[in-house]
């Protein structure tokens, strides 16, 4: 997937859209959950937490993962968010977040 370096961090610049930072989130969701590719409850909009795909643990482990592989730090505003619960919701969050970062750095 163009964004990845080989191990792993994503190159910002190239991270452009909500989509491709869904698909990153997923990717990891998934594989922290534990989730079957043909489990047809999850979805990008089922929320993570209450439906049980991620708990407390698990949770931690998403944040982190959020700030090491899109380079910020998740605030209080953004982890209090109400989106923040589903992939599509967390995605926005990030997006947001690096097009701020982005418009600072110009």
């Amino acid at each position: 997937m163009s964004g990845i370096s080989a191990g792993g961090v994503a190159d910002i610049t190239e991270i452009t859209g909500t989509a491709a930072i869904a698909e990153i989130l997923e990717r990891f969701v998934r594989t922290e959950g534990r989730v079957d590719d043909g489990d047809p409850e999850f979805t990008r909009q089922i929320d993570l937490f209450d439906s049980g795909y991620l708990d407390s643990l698990g949770t931690l482990h998403l944040i982190q993962h959020i700030e090491e592989r899109f380079r910020f730090e998740l605030g209080d505003d953004a982890l209090g968010d109400p989106s923040f619960g589903s992939i599509d919701g967390i995605s926005s969050i990030v997006a947001a977040a690096l097009a701020a970062a982005g418009s600072r750095e110009r």
